[in-house]
């Protein structure tokens, strides 16, 4: 599929087709952000509100925020908050991107649990914005990565779990979508909403048998086979709507040139429903994206180099269920 003609979002994402279908390096036509100087943890320089996409080379890293008390990085002129949890020797370098540089996150080998986690991710959107600038509910957004796994990196252990992306609502909720990699070291794309069951049961597996509607995550997409030490691209297409808005959602999926498109409700209703046991919380009413390694602890290496991140959103409207 050319690169263009998905979903016709080339028209307001103002900037030139990339190579999808062979995996090779696109020619980068969109500048990244214009370096500044920032003290840790101020502001990005990008302005959401005139829907200025977001785009990141990792051309330039700061790694002076990596503390045992705050955790952030700066990418070509911006901070970011990085949410970590489990292991203290992960880490950040810059690799070989696909042009130029690209950010690497590296994992260490841990001792197996099969609820124990290992978490370095980077909040994209900015915790240190304000306001806070995500996703919305009912708009299009678009999100587009490349990744490779290090030739010395393992795939996940047998039973274990390793994200490399996730929209999230906040917890103790599963991410209402996610990009997996699985121990047979295919590429799987997963959705959550309402009555998946294994987001509002995050915190309380039990609740799963009094709600007849509970099920497991949506699978979109599971047969893309990932090579160690090759580029791989991946695009989301994402209009998320829960239940409780009038139509599902959308998603379109594209890696490395091969297109699924489903439309399916996506996320958590906000305000929550009885479905929602064995926790007093609620969903947020908007989505972080987090790009990294999230894992079930294990003892294997992961070292992942990330690069050409972009994500925009459209001006559309929520529409509610009447």
């Amino acid at each position: 599929m050319a690169r263009g003609t998905m979903l016709g979002l080339s028209l307001w994402l103002g900037c030139s087709p990339s190579n999808v279908s062979s995996g090779q390096p696109s020619n980068r036509t969109v500048s990244s952000l214009a370096p500044v100087s920032l003290r840790c943890g101020e502001s990005l320089p990008h302005d959401r509100a005139t829907r200025r996409p977001l785009i990141l080379e990792f051309e330039e890293l700061d790694l002076s925020c990596l503390s045992e008390d705050r955790w952030a990085i700066a990418v070509d002129g911006g901070w970011f908050n990085v949410a970590r949890k489990g292991t203290s020797s992960a880490a950040f370098a810059s690799c070989e991107g696909r042009v130029g540089r690209g950010l690497e996150v590296v994992v260490p080998p841990s001792d197996f649990s099969p609820t124990g986690m290992d978490k370095v991710i980077i909040d994209l959107l900015g915790r240190y914005e304000r306001p806070r600038s995500m996703l919305e509910f009912g708009q299009t957004h678009e999100i587009r990565f490349a990744f490779r796994l290090a030739l010395d990196s393992e795939l996940p252990a047998p039973g274990g779990r390793f994200l490399l992306f996730q929209l999230w609502q906040g917890a103790p909720f599963g991410p209402p979508l996610r990009v997996e990699l699985e121990p047979d070291g295919t590429l799987a794309v997963y959705v959550l909403n309402d009555v998946t069951g294994s987001g509002p049961c995050a915190s309380n597996p039990s609740c799963a048998a009094s709600d007849s509607r509970l099920t497991g995550p949506i699978s979109l997409v599971r047969q893309r086979p990932v090579q160690l030490g090759r580029w791989h691209e991946v695009i989301l297409v994402v209009t998320p709507r829960h239940v409780a808005m009038e139509h599902p959602g959308r998603v379109e999926v594209v890696i490395d040139g091969d297109r699924t498109v489903d439309d399916v409700f996506v996320g958590f209703e906000p305000t929550g429903h009885a479905g929602y046991v064995g926790t007093q919380r609620t969903p947020n009413p908007v989505l972080e994206v987090g790009l990294g390694i999230y894992r079930t602890q294990q003892p294997r290496l992961h070292r992942v180099c990330f690069d050409d991140l972009f994500i925009m959103s459209s001006s559309a409207a929520p529409t509610a269920r009447k």
